[in-house]
């Protein structure tokens, strides 16, 4: 319960949070204000098996660039606190929603270890970022996916996805 709190007052005080499945997934789930007010998903059952993009707004911030997306983790979310859906899987389950209040996206899907995904799904969680963030787009030359067995490391890299040089993107900092 206490890091949901953390979070909520984090974008209470106008911070941007990046909600992933496992948040949504029960047994795994995270708790306290974050959940209760913010989140965009109640949770559900985890899932283990490969889902894909469906339907999804074209227009929005989060969904540019991203044209194809598998997943194996997902979680059987219901939408809530008025969270505005951005994305579905193929099956109907909600993937990507926002919160219309504060700069809270949550996504019900997994970057980290095993790698279970393909396509754009590294792209989707740099554009919810760069969205909770307020806006402007830092795109560099290349950046890495890092992980980790403890958090002390050892790190090793899972993923370096290259740059963009896609005009419609503004090189400005991000504001915290």
């Amino acid at each position: 319960i206490g890091l949901g709190d953390v979070l909520a007052d984090y974008a209470d005080a106008g911070g941007g949070v990046v909600l992933a499945m496992f948040s949504f997934g029960s047994g795994w789930n995270l708790q306290g204000r974050i959940m209760d007010e913010y989140a965009s998903f109640i949770p559900g059952p985890t899932s283990y098996m490969m889902k894909n993009l469906g339907a999804f707004d074209p227009n929005h911030p989060i969904m540019e660039g991203i044209t194809s997306i598998s997943e194996f983790y997902s979680a059987a979310v219901t939408l809530v606190n008025n969270g505005e859906l951005v994305a579905s899987f193929d099956d109907g389950t909600p993937f990507v929603a926002v919160s219309p209040d504060v700069k809270v996206a949550s996504l019900n899907g997994y970057v980290g270890d095993y790698r279970q995904f393909q396509g754009d799904m590294i792209a989707l969680f740099h554009n919810a970022v760069n969205f909770v963030a307020g806006g402007a787009q830092v795109i560099p030359q290349s950046y890495n996916l890092w992980k980790a067995s403890s958090p002390s490391g050892p790190f090793s890299i899972l993923h370096s996805q290259p740059g963009t040089d896609q005009p419609r993107y503004v090189d400005a900092p991000v504001p915290n």
